[in-house]
């Protein structure tokens, strides 16, 4: 049984989850499965660059299904956050933070935070 205290964490929006994006999370997975522990991916409910420069590509896949083929992959725990304006601003050590707080509290397996705050 995998010890869910600690993870191992793949990071990015995953849209579509390409052969590129599976082989990441697979590894992801792979490493937990080495270690003893939990995976998880962290994903954005909305794509980075629509907040950064104010259009964003067409979305390949919708939010569910994304989690699900990310899932598919063998990762334990999808946790979508929101990428707005605040988050965009948020400084590396806060979003670090922010995310292992948000990985500490899952839902079901998807979790969406709402508030930076």
């Amino acid at each position: 049984m995998a010890n869910a205290q600690y993870r191992v964490m793949a990071l990015g929006f995953f849209d579509g989850v390409h052969r590129g994006h599976a082989a990441i999370l697979r590894r992801t997975a792979a490493l937990a499965l080495e270690r003893g522990w939990g995976s998880a991916a962290v994903t954005f409910e909305t794509h980075p660059r629509s907040q950064l420069f104010g259009v964003a590509p067409p979305m390949i896949t919708m939010m569910q299904q994304r989690c699900d083929l990310i899932r598919a992959q063998g990762i334990d725990l999808v946790v979508a956050l929101p990428f707005d304006e605040e988050m965009a601003a948020t400084d590396p050590e806060d979003f670090c933070r922010y995310t292992e707080n948000a990985l500490a509290r899952p839902r079901g397996g998807l979790r969406r935070k709402l508030s930076f705050r």
